[in-house]
């Protein structure tokens, strides 16, 4: 069998596993914005997860605006994290400024596949059992964006979803 190159078959030492955990608020039952927190290792990350970016994450080596102000608007305060796949693992590395994308802080997390499989599904759920209550629901991640309800069959295909 011919095997296919892939980023994330690139690197194959085995890191040490950092472990996440989200909290999910929402402002009012059945609309309006969630507040996505996260927290590895114990240490809760500044702003909130902007969701659509988290299910936008490819297979490759990439700045992500993954997180946002608690206002949901990534030019206040958001910031980018540099993204990358090995084959057990997503990593996140280093905070860099919204706008010129300079390094704001260092730090670098190993999150195994089956953690990330895990909060993304309980993202979906989530936003789910919103829809089955209020199917009308026009959900944003914090203040402003779009309809995370219209996104979630996007969501379902995510990259992040794949076995690996």
């Amino acid at each position: 069998m011919k095997k296919v190159f892939s980023p994330c078959n690139r690197l194959l030492q085995k890191p040490v596993m950092d472990r996440i955990k989200i909290t999910i608020k929402q402002e009012s039952v059945d609309d309006g914005a969630i507040f996505v927190r996260v927290q590895i290792n114990d240490n809760e990350l500044p702003g909130i997860l902007n969701v659509e970016a988290f299910f936008a994450i490819k297979q490759e080596n990439e700045l992500v605006p993954l997180f946002t102000c608690g206002c949901g608007d990534f030019g206040c305060k958001g910031y980018y994290v540099h993204v990358s796949c090995i084959d057990t693992a997503l990593i996140l590395r280093n905070g860099y400024h919204r706008f010129n994308q300079s390094l704001q802080s260092k730090f670098e997390y190993n999150l195994d596949w089956h953690q990330v499989k895990d909060v993304a599904e309980e993202i979906i759920t989530y936003l789910q059992k919103i829809h089955e209550r209020n199917p009308g629901a026009y959900i944003t991640s914090g203040y402003g964006g779009e309809n995370l309800i219209d996104s979630m069959s996007d969501y379902r295909q995510s990259f992040l979803l794949i076995p690996k």
